[in-house]
């Protein structure tokens, strides 16, 4: 227990001077910006990890409003937003089922989740803004959408080629590619491009050898290939290497028993290599199209099946029924032939031979076609 009054006093500043230093420390190693700001939107405080997202300095920002971390176009709304929470506020994430955007120190916008937390000291309201980065979010609910109109495609019976075009239009937006392209097999054994975007466009129904090519060794190991400069690496095919593209990475197409092609992407020569990140959601489209890619040939397969077993039906109605019945018929025509005149006997014989012809053409369509 405390001696004095003089005790409890000291003791309380350094409880409160201990409850701060706590504070501070995990305001510190939190892997989230954190911005405190006052009723005004002022920026008062500021802890490390805003740097690392935006760029600047915490101490460049104390004093500066709120705003400034967020792109121009969206500052007055933002301020009339910040009003009316200040009038009824409470903890919550901020801008729920929005797509919010911040603003760098470079003046690049990016993807941001921001979670707000009201608060009071010494009778000031604050707020602390958690923000973290969302791009690898967002690119997550991208890879959902994208595989979710392949399917859809699918579903409604749109052509393979429509299908691979979208592929390599929506890979390009989801990993940052500048182009892509479709390479699948031939019936030949070569790879033939049969979907293309961005610069690639230009080598749609190019054909190439596939043996000992990048594209047959993504496709054959289900693994990825990065290239380094897709415009000078002698293993890259000719037409490729004369897009002049910078990094690239070859996705297979596959699933676990097949194989149906490469889906090559690359960006331009100042830009960054893909990141195993990058890398890893591609490859999860790409086997989510392989999938799809296989449900589409099963289906056409058994459509084929339907078709030769509906033949096979229509073959066995028409030899139990009609061709029998045509072939009775001239078994009776036949029989009647000797007991007319000559003229009209030579009439039946080729009335007859007709039935027989009749009969051969049946054949021949249903189990020939």
């Amino acid at each position: 227990m405390p001696d004095s009054v003089e005790d409890l006093d000291v003791l309380g500043v350094d409880a409160a001077l201990g409850e701060a230093t706590i504070l501070c420390a995990l305001l510190d190693a939190t892997p989230d910006a954190v911005v405190v700001v006052d009723a005004d939107g002022i920026i008062e405080e500021a802890n490390p990890a805003v740097e690392d997202l935006f760029g600047y300095r915490p101490a460049d920002l104390v004093g500066r409003s709120i705003e400034i971390l967020l792109p121009e176009s969206f500052r007055s709304r933002h301020a009339r937003h910040r009003r009316h929470f200040a009038a009824n506020p409470a903890s919550r994430p901020m801008g729920v089922g929005l797509a919010l955007v911040g603003r760098t120190a470079e003046g690049h916008e990016l993807p941001i989740d921001v979670s707000l937390a009201p608060f009071s000291v010494a009778g000031s309201a604050k707020v602390a803004a958690f923000v973290r980065g969302a791009s690898g979010r967002r690119r997550n609910e991208f890879l959902l959408r994208f595989v979710n109109e392949i399917s859809q495609m699918l579903l409604t019976n749109q052509p393979t080629d429509e299908i691979l075009q979208h592929t390599a239009f929506r890979v390009c937006q989801l990993i940052d590619a500048s182009t892509s392209y479709v390479a699948s097999p031939s019936a030949n054994g070569n790879f033939v491009v049969v979907a293309a975007a961005g610069v690639a466009g230009s080598m749609l129904g190019t054909e190439f050898a596939a043996d000992g090519t990048l594209s047959q060794r993504a496709m054959e190991s289900g693994t990825p290939l990065y290239i380094d400069d897709m415009s000078a690496d002698p293993e890259v095919i000719p037409a490729t290497r004369a897009l002049e593209m910078g990094p690239g990475v070859y996705l297979p197409l596959a699933t676990n028993d097949r194989r149906m092609g490469t889906l090559v992407v690359a960006r331009t020569r100042d830009e960054p290599a893909f990141s195993e990140q990058e890398v890893s959601r591609g490859q999860v489209f790409a086997s989510a199209v392989a999938v799809v890619k296989s449900l589409g040939q099963a289906r056409s397969e058994l459509d084929g099946l339907r078709t030769t077993a509906a033949q096979e039906r229509i073959a066995r109605a028409l030899h139990s029924g009609v061709i029998n019945h045509i072939f009775s018929l001239g078994i009776d025509l036949d029989g009647i032939a000797h007991l007319v005149p000559v003229s009209i006997s030579d009439e039946l014989d080729k009335a007859i031979a007709d039935l027989d012809g009749v009969i051969r053409q049946i054949r021949e369509t249903v189990f020939h076609h």
